[in-house]
């Protein structure tokens, strides 16, 4: 979070080297951000972090020794760079994203930087691609390559006897985690988690760390038994290059936090056009063999997985899409190809095109068909979608029975299956939307999809039922229009709401790292670490402001001033300009929804929920413009 209001001006400076101005302000920006991330237990200060000024200089030396290509001899003074409070190195040389070296070093002396860059350019060597090149080449590479350095600060014992207890002392993608054998230490840091794309799993960083220190190779929890074995957790100090002649900016997990001031309508549309473009992109290349919408994209190998999404993805993909295109405010080209790419996905889930698995199949896929298909205004229109829609709709009528629930009887005498509390929320919402927009059947009638919905509410216990969200909420908003009545669990709504109000990152009674801001905390094991789940009640959350049965006139400002910092943590989620430099192709992962952001993962439900958030927000921005505010 390097003095955010100039870091689009650093990103565009040409000069390699920085100047002892730059240096000064460089050092100021870390001095100034170290010391406010929020912890479990204890709180960071200062003191558990390398001395500023020494790590740019330090990545002044190694931005030298780079570009040469070459490190000074171990007796040489240029080799010996004194880093202040400084525990650990680590050095990852990048060429367009992808790591071609990585070196670390935990001596704690003054040569720590000459041999982790040591040790970083020996693999850069080894790398296969690089070993090919002509030896020319091969000694010029050097200006061609971006540098990542983190510096260890001091480390703080991690207390418990299991590892669920030191996870919830780690905030993942911040804190490193070391292992301690008599005088020997071997650490793991945050960087390195986040370019494997692990900073979610303690025990997977625990093994390569116990061999380092000579430790048998057994199961990680055997470690925690032994006498002479201390786990540890450390801050750090980041500094990365987004090319290779750029100055280095500092980053909060890999990232620059967003400002809550840049939170506006105009940015709030670009989001929802960057998710949809990124949606749009998504599509399979290979439309003989496998078209549709491609899985969950993973940007550290580049790579679609599954190759096709299931349909359910697919289906509320094509939902968003669609919600997208109607909106206010987003760019009216993309909302066209969007319309259209919702229009196409459904065609290729009726012909179940390369091989997909039949969305008939799954009650979930049927019910988000449903959503999707009420959302095309020409697709119950269309004779090579009708058919689909119809089935898809059938087939969600028949998942519940006012005399069985969720849980129908088996016909061939076998054992009832409830089904799970997310299908029976989808479910329910899309009986409460094919009732809503006038669908004709026997057996859609308004006592079913109020049984449906009642019965859905109660699959979770009081204090789960959040993640029913957003599919009850709208359920109820649907059934209630269709009535005239106001929404039968309003008062629930409106307690979830005040919940997810303190479990917000950043409100008074939850503080937490800058980054996170915004994010629900949903589970007592998440600690102060928010997800992508947070959309899930984002998206009704972004609906509640502009109804007036949940949001009075008078409260609607405050609750969207309140609902813009979780808009806030969307965008952080999303892949933006500032998290590019560590991507293989950018192109693909921009604007892009993330796991976490300590997660690059991009699943299909994090882009269908973040748009939908981010077009929930517009329309109820929409409606607080007008002169009656909210209806």
């Amino acid at each position: 979070m390097l003095l955010q209001h100039n870091t689009r001006r650093r990103l565009t400076t040409t000069c390699r080297r920085p100047t002892p101005g730059a240096i000064t302000a460089v050092a100021l920006g870390l001095a100034l951000v170290a010391p406010v991330w929020g912890q479990p237990a204890p709180t960071p200060t200062s003191a558990d972090y390398p001395a500023a000024a020494d790590v740019v200089e330090a990545f002044a030396s190694l931005r030298r020794w780079t570009d040469a290509f070459a490190v000074p001899g171990m007796s040489e003074p240029a080799a010996h760079v004194p880093l202040a409070g400084a525990h650990g190195v680590c050095v990852i040389v990048r060429r367009s994203g992808r790591v071609l070296g990585t070196g670390t070093d935990a001596a704690g002396d003054d040569l720590m930087l000459r041999r982790a860059a040591g040790r970083a350019f020996g693999e850069v060597l080894g790398d296969p691609v690089v070993a090919n090149l002509p030896a020319a080449i091969r000694a010029a590479i050097g200006p061609k390559l971006t540098l990542e350095l983190e510096v260890a600060g001091r480390p703080v014992p991690l207390l418990g006897r299991s590892f669920p207890e030191f996870a919830r002392q780690l905030e993942p993608g911040l804190d490193g985690l070391a292992i301690r054998r008599a005088d020997d230490w071997a650490l793991m840091f945050p960087a390195q988690m986040r370019a494997a794309n692990t900073a979610g799993d303690v025990p997977r960083q625990v093994l390569p760390l116990a061999v380092q220190l000579g430790l048998p190779a057994a199961a990680p929890g055997d470690l925690l038994t032994r006498q002479d074995v201390s786990l540890y957790r450390f801050r750090t100090t980041h500094l990365v290059q987004a090319a290779p002649d750029k100055y280095p900016f500092s980053t909060v997990r890999g990232d620059v936090v967003v400002a809550a001031s840049t939170v506006t309508p105009r940015r709030i549309a670009a989001l929802a056009d960057s998710i949809a473009q990124h949606l749009l992109r998504s599509f399979s290349p290979l439309l003989d063999v496998a078209p549709g919408l491609m899985g969950t994209y993973r940007p550290r190998i580049d790579q679609y997985e599954p190759l096709i999404a299931p349909p359910r993805e697919q289906a509320l993909a094509a939902f968003a899409l669609a919600r997208y295109a109607q909106a206010p405010r987003v760019d009216p080209r993309i909302a066209r190809r969007a319309a259209g790419a919702g229009h196409q996905i459904l065609l290729h889930l009726q012909a179940q095109a390369g091989g997909q698995d039949n969305p008939l199949a799954d009650v979930e896929a049927c019910a988000a068909i449903v959503y999707a298909g009420l959302e095309h205004p020409r697709s119950m229109q269309d004779p090579a979608i009708r058919p689909l829609l119809v089935a898809a709709a059938e087939r969600t009528i028949d998942t519940f029975a006012a005399d069985e629930g969720f849980a129908p009887r088996d016909p061939a005498g076998g054992p009832r299956r409830p089904r799970s509390p997310n299908a029976q929320a989808l479910v329910a919402a899309a009986l409460s939307r094919l009732i809503q927009r006038g669908y004709g059947h026997d057996r859609l009638t308004p006592q079913l999809v109020r049984s449906a919905i009642d019965a859905a509410w109660q699959a979770v216990p009081e204090h789960q039922q959040v993640m029913l969200l957003p599919w009850l909420g709208w359920a109820e908003l649907d059934y209630s229009e269709m009535t005239g009545e106001p929404p039968a669990n309003g008062a629930r709504l409106g307690e979830i709401r005040r919940m997810l109000d303190a479990s917000r990152v950043g409100s008074p009674s939850l503080p937490g790292a800058p980054d996170m801001s915004g994010g629900f905390v949903l589970s007592r094991t998440q600690g102060t670490s928010p997800t992508a789940q947070t959309l899930r009640p984002a998206a009704f959350l972004a609906t509640m402001v502009r109804v007036s049965h949940f949001t009075p006139a008078d409260e609607a400002q405050p609750a969207m001033d309140r609902h813009l910092g979780t808009i806030r943590f969307l965008m952080q989620l999303t892949v933006r300009e500032t998290s590019a430099w560590s991507l293989q192709n950018p192109a693909r992962a921009m604007g892009g929804v993330r796991a976490a952001v300590w997660d690059a993962d991009q699943p299909v439900a994090a882009q269908a929920l973040g748009l939908l958030t981010a077009v929930e927000t517009l329309w109820s921005l929409e409606a607080l413009a007008q002169p009656n505010g909210n209806q």
